[in-house]
């Protein structure tokens, strides 16, 4: 009978163990991270093209607590191996929760609340080490992600230093992240085991206050202790980078005022915005702005309080909300997967986000960095051997994909050179008046012109149109800023029917010269601003001089000429004009300031010769009349005046930097216009 009554138990224990192992942890992990609707939505075929090219980063998992094997695709949940290659996800934070109060909320809990991840420790037969120890649970869960980086037909790597971040398409990189520094336990030497286990990333806080400091969650919203403020030296001392996600303010902003200044981000999270959750669970602006200065990321979760909407619309609506707010290089993708939280889709489907981003009109760059760029940078400086954390280079105000677009067109086959006279310059005439009518609202004047020309020997009748748009400046009568680039080039080979482009000459000016009036447009200047694109640059300058002789006002002014911008690998640009006018040289310097480009000053004195550039552009008949002048351009090149002068030899990084010192000059003549047209030329052309 006692037999009988043992195997009954034994029976009875093995059903109960099956039964949590097989129904009841899967039917909980199945609740508690809930695919909601998994559409389908919709991808168009651009957006899944771009997709499969991208480069893709989430911020945070929580799937290592959870009882699933993750090299193996389930249909719970949010995140496994095959799921993360189906999303095409190079970089994966997995991040590990050891505590979590029971009635979780965003308002407030208290620490002695019970914890929900004793529960889960136990339910799912962790180790009994991690039953009573917040340390442990952290090390079981880098262990677990240890054994599947263990065997190499997993292909997953787990990022201990800055080299592990490059891997050949195919290996996922997995970074370990501890959600709140809970398993430190109070001990500064556990900063160091962690890092042992391979934790290259740390929050300070969950939902509950700890010995570091507030929680965002928690009752105190106190700031760091000083073994708070011991923890995050330690951390950043070993290369670990500090995560604010649930931090209190008063934590985040001890943290970002610390002399070290090391690495800060945000894993999961979002902008505060109109629903009250948001208000809740994120933190203020301002401490978004001071993370995003020194570097630090935002990863956009795609759960309900991080954002107010989390269908793919409203993700992507909560991305363009932040990077307004921070500036695109500051924003990543960071879900917050198998957090216990329901999401629209799984990792499998992010190329719904990049078909939003589409949508929203970013830029390919743009979403190549919230996708997932921006994240690579960011653990690519602040793991161990990395560059060390640096400010990314300022965001781009100026219109640049309008500068780009406009150097694409006119530079294409169909504008056949853009020769004085043809069908292709009229045809790149036309598009220019119609792109000047969609900024300013009014098409531009049309100063046609005729005029005999000698050059090089021959004379010829040359005629012309410039296009000229004018922006009143709040300063009636003041002095005006002319700002210049020429349209025209040397259109086609009459026998072998080449087509010389002119994507550099210049068409890299034109689009320049339209940036600078679509910033215009948006903030109208102090002063009276007049936008020349001029025709016939290439015989004689003969648009410059028409438009010169034919001005009918005597008002004081200056120039500014854009010609050959943008073909230079090195970031160099020249800037001409300041040994006539020195005034202009402090302008240009303020305005490449921050910039990634060398701005060389010169080829204008006359001991240069042949290399005296005063005289060689459309800025040189406005030289002759005494009027102060900067000039952009580059030097020659192999692809000036020949057939290979074409957009897909242009380094577009590199022109959109000279786009925005064309912006940044523009508006610092505007400011300082009145000296400087005052100051005229200091020496005779």
């Amino acid at each position: 009978m006692l037999k009988k009554i043992g195997i009954g138990l034994l029976v009875l224990l093995l059903a109960g163990l099956a039964y949590l192992h097989f129904i009841f942890v899967p039917g909980v992990d199945a609740s508690m991270n809930a695919v909601v609707d998994r559409g389908p939505y919709p991808v168009s075929d651009d957006a899944q093209a771009l997709h499969d090219t991208l480069y893709i980063a989430d911020l945070h998992a929580d799937s290592l607590m959870w009882r699933r094997d993750a090299t193996q695709r389930h249909a719970r949940g949010h995140v496994d191996l095959p799921r993360l290659r189906e999303g095409g996800v190079d970089l994966q934070l997995f991040s590990t929760v050891t505590k979590s109060p029971r009635g979780q909320n965003f308002a407030q809990n208290s620490a002695d609340a019970p914890d929900n991840i004793t529960l889960v420790a136990t339910l799912q037969l962790w180790p009994v080490r991690t039953w009573q120890s917040l340390y442990e649970r952290a090390a079981y869960q880098a262990q677990r992600l240890a054994k599947i980086e263990a065997d190499p037909d997993n292909r997953l790597v787990i990022a201990r230093s800055a080299a592990d971040m490059d891997q050949p398409d195919g290996t996922i990189v997995g970074l370990l992240l501890s959600e709140g520094a809970h398993p430190l336990e109070g001990r500064v030497e556990n900063v160091q085991r962690l890092f042992d286990e391979g934790y290259r990333a740390m929050g300070l806080q969950h939902f509950f206050d700890n010995e570091l400091g507030g929680s965002l969650h928690g009752q105190s919203q106190a700031g760091l202790t000083e073994f708070g403020f011991d923890a995050v030296r330690e951390m950043w001392r070993l290369g670990i980078a500090v995560d604010l996600a649930h931090a209190s303010e008063a934590v985040s902003r001890d943290v970002l005022a610390m002399p070290e200044r090391g690495p800060v981000f945000i894993s999961h999270g979002g902008v505060r915005d109109d629903c009250e959750a948001s208000q809740l669970r994120n933190l203020p602006d301002d401490i978004l702005l001071d993370m995003a200065a020194r570097g630090g990321i935002l990863g956009v979760g795609y759960f309900e309080g991080a954002i107010c909407d989390i269908s793919p619309a409203g993700i992507g609506r909560a991305i363009v909300r932040a990077i307004d707010l921070l500036g695109v290089d500051a924003v990543a993708l960071g879900s917050d997967y198998d957090g216990s939280v329901a999401t629209a889709f799984d990792t499998s489907q992010l190329a719904v986000i990049t078909h939003q981003l589409v949508e929203a009109g970013l830029s390919e760059p743009d979403i190549r960095g919230v996708m997932g760029e921006n994240a690579k940078r960011f653990f690519t400086q602040s793991l161990p051997g990395g560059t060390g954390m640096q400010a990314p280079a300022p965001r781009l105000s100026a219109n640049t994909d309008l500068a780009v677009e406009a150097v694409r067109v006119l530079s294409a086959d169909d504008m056949e050179g853009r020769a004085w006279g043809t069908p292709g310059n009229a045809r790149a005439r036309a598009w220019l008046s119609e792109r000047i009518t969609a900024i300013t609202g009014e098409a531009p004047e049309e100063h046609a012109f005729e005029r005999t020309v000698t050059r090089q020997g021959e004379t010829r009748d040359v005629s012309g149109i410039n296009l000229i748009a004018t922006l009143p400046g709040r300063e009636a009568d003041g002095p005006i800023l002319e700002i210049m680039a020429h349209y025209d080039h040397i259109g086609m080979d009459a026998e072998s029917g080449e087509i010389f482009n002119g994507a550099d000459d210049n068409a890299s000016g034109v689009g320049a010269l339209l940036a600078v009036l679509d910033h215009f447009a948006d903030n109208p200047p102090e002063h009276e601003v007049r936008f020349l694109f001029l025709d016939t640059e290439e015989f004689g300058l003969t648009g410059a001089r028409a438009y010169v002789e034919d001005r009918v006002d005597d008002r004081p002014r200056v120039a500014l000429n854009f010609d050959m911008i943008a073909q230079n690998e090195d970031g160099e640009i020249y800037a001409s004009g300041t040994h006539h006018t020195p005034a202009l040289r402090p302008v240009v310097e303020a305005a490449a300031d921050s910039l990634e480009l060398s701005v060389i000053f010169g080829h204008d004195r006359p001991e240069d010769g042949a290399n005296d550039w005063s005289m060689a552009s459309d800025h040189g008949p406005f030289h002759a009349e005494g009027i102060p002048f900067l000039y952009f351009g580059v030097a020659d090149h192999a692809h000036y005046h020949q057939v290979t002068d074409e957009f897909e030899t242009l380094p577009l990084p590199v022109y959109r930097q000279v786009v925005q010192l064309a912006v940044n000059t523009a508006d610092a003549l505007d400011d300082a216009l009145p000296e400087i047209a005052r100051a005229r030329t200091q020496t005779a052309p």
